[in-house]
């Protein structure tokens, strides 16, 4: 692929962003903006504009430099998937989330626990909905780009920063840069967008089932307790699991002449 394919640097990646974000702008006058927190429909309506003029945007400026984007959307194998829909397990429930709510007590930072699965909308853009257009964006069409100009460990880590950065909240970018690193290494490895859809709507849900357990089970005076069993249980099992991993994703990826 030429490196006419756009976005192929940092500075066409923050560009498209913008330009996105300021195409969006309007739909702000379309509706009371008091209302905005308190109707969950809005910012999803907002969030779906957003994608579909950053991806529209991409297909078109790509087509002007005669640049095709094609999406792989084949799953990879069940042996690679099982193992991968492990670790997702192990560090959103074990890592991310203990780590999360262990500073947010050191900083003083809220927990607004609530029944997730109360809130449909939510359940469709945590789930569906934000996992499809995420990973086009991310991916299959930053991370496709930045693949064609920079080295494969450079490109994953400059498309996992602009991820986790997205996500505006502090104790969601760091967790939302180590999921970019993951979701951009198996992209590199094995070229399959839609195995890193559903491997970010299967993390997604997987929060949503930790916050769902936290809720109605757990009390907040012995949470820091099995915050730090948790960490201290799955950093080991992290490795355990990343180590055959990497074993048959590289074998895979050496039999996938597709591969990027």
């Amino acid at each position: 692929m030429k490196e006419t394919f756009s976005p192929n640097n940092i500075f066409q990646v923050v560009g498209l962003l913008f330009a996105a974000l300021l195409l969006a702008t309007p739909f702000f006058y379309f509706i009371d903006i008091r209302s905005l927190t308190a109707n969950p429909l809005y910012p999803t309506i907002f969030f779906a504009i957003f994608c579909l003029l950053f991806i529209g945007i991409s297909l078109w400026v790509n087509y002007r430099r005669k640049q095709k984007i094609q999406w792989n959307f084949k799953i990879v194998s069940f042996r690679l998937l099982s193992l991968m829909l492990l670790l997702l397990v192990v560090f959103p429930i074990g890592i991310n989330k203990p780590v999360n709510n262990l500073f947010g007590q050191l900083f003083n930072f809220k927990h607004e626990l609530s029944n997730p699965f109360d809130r449909p909308l939510l359940l469709f853009g945590t789930v569906l909905l934000a996992p499809i257009l995420e990973e086009i964006i991310f991916r299959g069409i930053i991370l496709k780009g930045l693949l064609t100009r920079y080295t494969p460990k450079y490109a994953i880590i400059l498309s996992a920063i602009v991820f986790g950065l997205v996500h505006g909240k502090p104790l969601q970018i760091w967790g939302a840069f180590v999921l970019g690193i993951f979701f951009g290494w198996i992209y590199y490895k094995t070229n399959s967008i839609g195995t890193t859809i559903l491997l970010h709507s299967f993390a997604n849900f997987v929060v949503l089932i930790k916050t769902y357990l936290t809720f109605k089970y757990v009390d907040l005076e012995d949470l820091n307790t099995i915050n730090i069993a948790l960490i201290t249980i799955s950093r080991p099992m992290i490795f355990i699991i990343l180590k055959p991993l990497k074993l048959k994703l590289n074998h895979n990826k050496n039999l996938n002449p597709n591969s990027l």
